[in-house]
């Protein structure tokens, strides 16, 4: 048998320009997949870009234009649906008991909630009401009523963050807890005050406070997750309006006597400070942060003026002459303008916010005291 050796030692290595090569051309399979990787993530990009930018479009055509407005026309007893740039009413809705005051709308645009307060105003409602009118914002009709009876004198509502619609039940001194599904009361608070006129809920759903006009010389603060009444916040003077900041840290509630804000800490329930407001000769009324909490907007139903703070509360106030009777309002989704209505001549003061200035004040119905865009 012969047997062959091999000598590795002798074996051939490849060259150092075949190893350079090979490294080129695998360092050059990188480069393809790097640059391949580049393309894809550039056209990623610039679609998503694309996307991003048609979705904000999109979203900024449904902010920027709603598709109308509802006014609670309180002296006329009527709704109407009013046309969102032209102001014109399109269609009115009339079949209510005395009267149509307030209105709410429900989170998701398709229905809003008008309380039917009785004949009379605040201080002077011999007769008040028990019913809340269900208006179909889709159909733009009149679905019927949410009887809070035994309940009294409904007035403003606000919808909490459970989805459940609270409402002053003012004659009654206590707050409803109304289902909105059932349509049904389902409990009620205790606001331990029958000037319990307007509310305000905080973004968390913890506390609810209720100014209580001069019924008392306190704001009403009550504990939404044990549905009890909780504590007092001082305002000697009474009250005519309230609201709270959109991020919930602060109260601010108009003065009863005097021209002046109230403001409190509200999740420590204490007064941090008063403020004056500049040029309103007698005291305020409603009291309205802008969504984005970029201003605050004070209405003076006896002064037919309204104040707007930059950077509320502390920021500089504008004073601008309205309608007479100027009462609530509602800001428009673009953020620029806020409608005011002046509902002792049937007007509404359209005020642009960034130049602080009455643009128009267009005629709709006989009074209205309440309005939003949907």
């Amino acid at each position: 048998m012969v047997t062959l050796s091999v000598n590795h030692s002798h074996q051939s290595k490849p060259s150092r320009r075949c190893c350079t090569f090979r490294k080129i051309k695998k360092l050059g399979t990188l480069a393809t997949q790097l640059i391949a990787a580049l393309v894809y993530l550039s056209n990623y990009t610039f679609n998503h870009r694309r996307v991003q930018k048609y979705n904000a479009h999109k979203l900024k055509i449904m902010i920027d234009s709603p598709e109308e407005m509802i006014a609670i026309d309180k002296k006329g007893g009527t709704i109407h649906f009013v046309d969102p740039d032209t102001f014109v009413i399109r269609s009115t809705l009339s079949d209510f008991p005395p009267v149509p005051h307030e209105l709410t709308i429900s989170p998701d645009r398709k229905e809003a909630y008008v309380p039917i307060y009785g004949p009379g105003i605040y201080g002077s409602n011999p007769n008040p009401g028990h019913l809340i009118a269900v208006i179909d914002l889709v159909a733009r009709q009149h679905r019927g009523y949410i009887d809070i009876n035994p309940y009294r004198g409904p007035h403003t509502m606000k919808f909490g963050p459970d989805g459940l619609l609270y409402s002053c039940a003012e004659a009654s001194g206590v707050v409803v807890i109304i289902d909105i599904r059932s349509r049904e009361v389902i409990g009620a608070i205790d606001a331990r005050s029958v000037g319990c006129h307007r509310l305000v809920i905080t973004p968390d759903g913890t506390r609810l406070f209720t100014e209580n006009e001069d019924a008392d010389p306190w704001a009403s603060v009550i504990d939404l997750k044990k549905r009890e009444f909780s504590l007092r916040l001082p305002t000697p003077n009474g009250a005519a309006g309230i609201d709270l900041s959109p991020g919930g840290e602060l109260l601010v509630i108009s003065d009863g006597k005097v021209p002046d804000l109230v403001v409190f800490d509200a999740i420590e329930c204490t007064q941090i400070t008063r403020i004056s407001l500049s040029g309103h000769q007698c005291p305020a009324q409603i009291v309205r942060f802008s969504p984005d909490g970029k201003w605050l907007i004070v209405t003076n139903m006896d002064g037919n003026v309204a104040t707007i703070i930059e950077n509320p509360p502390y920021g500089r106030q504008h004073l601008v002459p309205t309608g007479k009777s100027p009462m609530d309002m509602a800001f428009h989704p673009n953020g620029q303008t806020v409608v005011i209505g002046n509902q002792g001549d049937g007007t509404l003061s359209v005020i642009d916010l960034p130049s602080k200035q009455e643009s128009e004040r267009p005629k709709v119905g006989v009074g209205v005291e309440a309005l939003g865009f949907f």
